[in-house]
């Protein structure tokens, strides 16, 4: 009788750590929609920010400030968070992400800073400082894809 209750327990344990599991996979890929999601606003908005720039697609600057604006609320919370580890899963996030977190901090960081400076410009109105922030903005777009991102 021992061995049949010891056997049940542990049957038991191995349903709840298979459900365990489970919650995390489940939780993973959230994550990782979650993150595409983010990751996707912001590219519509460098897109916005991109026409502005080049007088293409009737973007107005109120269009311009609002994509700022959304690129740089996205840009400023802890991006590292939407990058748990172990959260590949089905995305082009790249093992550095986590193997060099130092790094993949300071890429978003930068990004961030230079998120900032592009709201600073667009809410001038001047067209030459958007366009210099903008640059500068989608190379730390560009650092960071190219060295945590799996390429297209």
């Amino acid at each position: 009788m021992r061995i049949f209750a010891a056997a049940a327990m542990a049957g038991l344990l191995l349903a709840g750590a298979g459900v365990a599991g489970a919650q995390s996979v489940s939780s993973s890929g959230a994550t990782i929609k979650e993150r595409q999601e983010h990751m996707k606003a912001m590219g519509g908005a460098m897109r916005t920010l991109g026409n502005y720039v080049k007088k293409e697609g009737g973007v107005s600057l109120d269009d311009a400030k609002k994509a700022a604006t959304t690129l740089n609320e996205r840009a400023s919370g802890p991006v590292w968070t939407l990058f748990p580890a172990g959260s590949i899963g089905d995305s082009a996030a790249r093992p550095e992400i986590w193997s060099q977190e130092a790094q993949f901090k300071k890429a978003a960081a930068d990004f961030q800073q230079a998120s900032s400076q592009l709201v600073q410009a667009v809410n001038a109105g001047q067209d030459a400082q958007i366009a210099q922030a903008f640059g500068a903005t989608g190379k730390t777009c560009g650092t960071c894809h190219e060295a945590f991102r799996v390429k297209k």
